[in-house]
Formats: structure tokens, C-alpha cells, sequence
């Protein structure tokens, strides 16, 4: 029998030891607080990076998917975007939708997912669902 994951809001329990982790270089307090929100209910760990040293770092660890936003020049998104990819790591992109240069350039990058803000910000459940298939379904 199939099962339809039901609307649960809290963490779901994952019979399996291994916890997912994200990546996420993201600058914008309010976008970070809703990409935190939406992992944690999809049962997935959250890692901020601070710097460019700090994100290798994280990539280099037990990263299940990188969330960069492509304005923050602190950590140079398309490098991450390469390492990350370099590593097998999943990536969802997102910048304004204005700059199409730097959304284009993620895409060469190897980004496997490229939004513009606002798409990211409402459909972020689904985005990361999309690329991490494990998250928020019993193992």
C-alpha cells in the first residue's frame, strides 16, 4: 500500500542513524530563518557557513545539499556551486530575478536547481523535496 505523507509540521521520525545535512550560504536573515524552518520540519539538519573557508568545510563533511544564494559575494557562489558539485552534493540556487547573468552562470556552474527569490522563498518545501528525496519520508 502506497503512503501519502500527511501534513505533519513537526520533525518526522527517521528510523535510520544517518541524519541529512545542509549547507546553506545564505546572507538574508528572514530567507535563511525560512530555509532553517522548512529542513527542520523535512527532518534534515541545518549548517550555516560564515565564510568561503568555513562553506569548503562544510562541503567537505557529510553535506546532503547546499542552498547558496547567488548576491552573497562572501563566499563566491559559482566556485561553491563547483566544489559542491565536485563532491556529489546537490545544489539549489536562488538569486533576483534582475540577475539573469548570475543566475545563468549558476546554471553553468552545475546548480541543480536555479531560482529567482521569489520562487525560492515559496516553494522552498518542494525545492529542497525535489533534490534531498529522502527528506521528510520514513526510511
Amino acid at each position: 500500500m502506497s503512503r501519502i505523507d500527511p501534513p505533519h509540521h513537526g520533525a518526522p521520525h527517521h528510523d535510520s542513524a544517518v541524519r541529512l545535512t545542509a549547507v546553506l550560504a545564505i546572507s538574508d536573515l528572514m530567507l535563511g530563518s525560512r530555509a532553517r524552518e522548512a529542513l527542520k520540519v523535512l527532518g534534515i539538519d541545518a549548517a550555516a557557513a560564515s565564510s568561503a573557508e568555513d562553506l569548503a568545510t562544510r562541503l567537505g563533511g557529510a553535506a546532503s545539499l547546499l542552498i547558496v544564494d547567488l548576491g552573497e559575494p562572501r563566499w563566491n557562489p559559482v566556485e561553491a556551486i563547483r566544489l559542491a558539485k565536485e563532491r556529489g552534493v546537490p545544489v539549489l540556487a536562488y538569486g533576483r530575478h534582475t540577475d539573469a547573468e548570475s543566475l545563468e552562470a549558476a546554471a553553468r556552474a552545475g546548480a541543480d536547481r536555479v531560482v529567482p527569490r521569489s520562487v525560492f522563498a515559496s516553494s522552498l518545501p518542494e525545492l529542497i523535496r525535489d533534490l534531498v528525496p529522502a527528506s521528510g519520508r520514513p526510511s
